[in-house]
C-alpha cells in the first residue's frame, strides 16, 4: 500500500512539473490584444547587449518653442516606480532596434492633459535601461532609473504607432499608454548630478536649472523652470 502511495506521489509531482514547464515560459511574454501575425514581446531579466548609435540631426531641427508645442500634452510631474526591458520578436527573431523598456510612472502633478494625480501610466522608452548602456542622443532617457522623478512629456500611442515586419504587426499600444518617441526632448529628469535635459533645444534654461514648480504659460506651453515638489 505504501509503495502505491509513493508511486502515485511521484506521478503527481512529475505531472505538475511538466505543467509548470509548459506554462512558465508564457509568463515572460506580454499579452498582445491588437497585434497580428507572428510577433511576441518578452521581458528581459538582464540586458547586456550593445545598442546602435543614433543620428542627432533631428534634434537640431527643433526650437525650444516647437519642442514644447509637440510634447506638451500630456505633461506631468511624476516618479518612476519600475522599469522593465523588453524585446520584440518577429517570426522568432529580434534585432538591436527591437529592444525597448517600459516604465511605470506615478503621476504627482498634472500640467496639461487628462491625467490625474495618483494615476500610474506605462511609458514606452525608446531604448533598454541598464547601468552599462549609454545610447548616443538618447542619453537623457537612458539615465532613467527606478525612484527618479522628473517632468514627463510623452505622446499618447494610437493606431498609427506600430511596427511591421514580413506581415506581422506590433501595435505599441499593446505595450504602453504613452511613449517617448524622441528620447532627447520630452523628459526633464532629476538625477544625483542635478537636472538632466536637452540643453541644445531648451536654450532658455540654465545648465544649472532646477524644476521647482512646473507650470503652463498663457499660450499653453509647458514652462518647467521651477523644481520638483520635494514633499510630494
Amino acid at each position: 500500500m505504501k509503495t502505491k502511495w509513493v508511486l502515485s506521489f511521484y506521478i503527481i509531482i512529475g505531472l505538475f512539473a511538466a505543467y509548470l514547464a509548459a506554462i512558465l515560459p508564457n509568463y515572460n511574454f506580454i499579452t498582445l490584444s491588437r497585434s497580428t501575425g507572428d510577433v511576441r514581446v518578452e521581458y528581459l531579466r538582464n540586458y547586456n547587449g550593445e545598442m546602435p548609435r543614433f543620428s542627432s540631426e533631428l534634434a537640431h531641427l527643433y526650437t525650444e518653442e516647437e519642442a514644447f508645442e509637440i510634447s506638451h500634452s500630456p505633461a506631468f510631474q511624476g516618479k518612476i516606480l519600475s522599469i522593465r526591458n523588453i524585446r520584440v520578436l518577429f517570426h522568432g527573431e529580434s534585432s538591436l532596434f527591437d529592444t525597448f523598456a517600459i516604465a511605470n510612472v506615478r503621476v504627482e502633478k498634472v500640467f496639461s492633459g487628462e491625467l490625474s494625480a495618483g494615476d500610474t501610466v506605462r511609458i514606452l522608452l525608446p531604448c533598454p535601461i541598464a547601468r552599462n548602456i549609454w545610447v548616443e542622443h538618447m542619453d537623457i532617457v537612458s539615465q532613467c532609473r527606478t525612484g527618479m522623478r522628473g517632468i514627463f512629456l510623452p505622446q499618447a500611442l494610437g493606431d498609427s504607432d506600430f511596427r511591421e515586419k514580413d506581415g506581422a504587426i506590433l501595435y505599441f499600444s499593446d505595450l504602453a499608454d504613452y511613449a517617448f518617441h524622441a528620447g532627447y526632448m520630452d523628459l526633464f529628469l532629476e538625477t544625483r548630478d542635478g537636472l538632466v535635459f536637452n540643453q541644445e533645444i531648451y536654450t532658455s534654461l540654465s545648465p544649472d536649472a532646477t524644476l521647482e514648480e512646473g507650470g503652463v504659460n498663457g499660450r499653453g506651453l509647458l514652462t518647467p523652470l521651477l523644481c520638483l515638489n520635494k514633499n510630494a
